[in-house]
């Protein structure tokens, strides 16, 4: 393969995963709607849906909330339960996502304990 062939070839599985991604999305976002729990088990696989706050304040936009620590980070916990109390503050999104695992089976194996 060409150098040319190997930066074309290189663009277009990026393009590809790109667009596998977007529907591996939306796939998740119609599981999500579907779980009436946290976790589920179907088919061999442990479905578990989580949450996530993603905070991305400035300094100055988390002064406003009184939500820096000493070190003047984002206080992501005062932050997070102004969140959860309802008040709006910009830059603070929640994340949705799901993790699919195979099923584990247990394996029990038996040992011999002496006193």
């Amino acid at each position: 393969m060409t150098f040319e062939e190997q930066i074309k070839t290189y663009r277009e599985l990026g393009d590809k995963i790109n667009e596998l991604e977007l529907q591996r999305k939306a796939l998740g976002f119609e599981i999500i709607q579907q779980m009436e729990e946290k976790t589920v088990k179907m088919g061999g696989f442990v479905v578990r849906h989580y949450k996530r706050l993603s905070i991305k304040l400035s300094i100055e936009e988390a002064r406003i909330f009184d939500a820096t620590k000493m070190e003047e980070v984002v206080d992501k916990d005062r932050i997070k339960a102004l969140y959860e109390q309802g008040e709006p503050v910009q830059g603070v999104s929640e994340i949705e996502y799901i993790h699919v695992s195979r099923e584990k089976k247990k394996m029990i194996i038996g040992q011999t304990y002496s006193r």
